[in-house]
């Protein structure tokens, strides 16, 4: 048998926050819907792959293709579409998160 502990926020399982909660796939899945306008777009390849790569309620978006990290750091005009997306609607996102645990927990 493995020594492996298994600890967790009884809180953060509450609000729905653990790594497949309500609240966490909604977090991801607004994540993925407001970085959709300012990912690079060629032939579409990247944006899907955000969608396909993306386990929702993980905690963790990703673009998973052979050129998704050069596009993130050094694209002209849309790189860092996370930092980007983070600045312009960090905000409305936590507000939007906060109503969707309070409806959750009522």
């Amino acid at each position: 048998m493995s020594g492996i502990t298994l600890k967790f926020n009884t809180s953060a399982a509450k609000l729905g926050l653990l790594p497949g909660g309500g609240v966490q796939k909604f977090v991801d899945s607004e994540v993925l819907r407001l970085c959709r306008p300012l990912v690079p777009v060629d032939s579409r390849t990247l944006v899907k792959s955000g969608t396909l790569c993306t386990r929702v309620g993980s905690g963790v978006v990703e673009y998973n293709t052979p050129y998704a990290w050069k596009q993130y750091l050094e694209h002209k005009s849309k790189s860092k579409w996370f930092e980007v997306m983070k600045a312009r609607h960090g905000g409305t996102l936590e507000r939007s998160v906060s109503a969707y645990a309070r409806r959750l927990n009522e």
